[in-house]
Parts: structure tokens; C-alpha cells; sequence
């Protein structure tokens, strides 16, 4: 949505980006919720939509890159640092997610 937005309203770049994630016409066709409108176009709020799809991107790259996580457990390093057995289970579940990447 954001790629037709900044496009000014672009059916074509909406369904390109899609297409490259391999999401087709059918695929949102068949979700439980189904999406079967092409993207409408508000040009007096386009601005304002885009900078609002940018910050809900940067929450969910946030939330999907365990960076909530580390920051949790940052946070509540003198808790944990009161219980060993804690620390190394966190430790372990804090390994595994990558380093906090896009």
C-alpha cells in the first residue's frame, strides 16, 4: 500500500509489489477476511497516510525482529541477574532470534 500511495493512487506498483512477495489476486481473495477492492485513493490524505504506514512498518519490523524482547529483558537485567537458571534460559531464547535483523 505504501508503494501505491507514493505513486500517487498506482494500481500497477501496488500490484507489483505484491506480485514480487508472490501474493496474488486470488491469494487476498481467500483469506478469512477476504480483500476483493483494488486500493482507493485519497490524494488530500496520501501524506499523511504514508508517513502513518511508515511508523506501523517500523512497529511491526520492531516487533517481528525481537527487538521488544531484548529491549524487555534489558529492562529487567537486575531481576533476571537475581536468578541464575533465569539468566541462561533467557540468554538461550535472546540467542536464537538472529541478533534483532530486519
Amino acid at each position: 500500500y505504501i508503494a501505491f500511495l507514493e505513486n500517487g493512487g498506482s494500481n500497477h506498483h501496488y500490484w507489483d509489489v505484491l506480485g514480487k512477495a508472490g501474493v496474488t489476486r486470488e491469494r487476498l481473495e481467500s483469506l478469512d477476511r477476504p480483500i476483493v477492492q483494488e486500493p482507493e485513493d485519497f490524494p488530500d490524505k496520501r501524506e499523511g497516510l504514508i508517513k502513518d504506514f511508515y511508523d506501523y512498518l517500523g512497529v511491526l519490523k520492531s516487533v517481528h525482529s525481537g527487538t521488544d524482547l531484548q529491549t524487555a529483558a534489558a529492562a529487567s537485567q537486575s531481576v533476571i541477574s537475581q536468578n541464575g537458571d533465569l539468566g541462561s534460559k533467557l540468554g538461550y531464547v535472546l540467542s536464537q532470534g538472529g541478533g534483532g535483523g530486519d
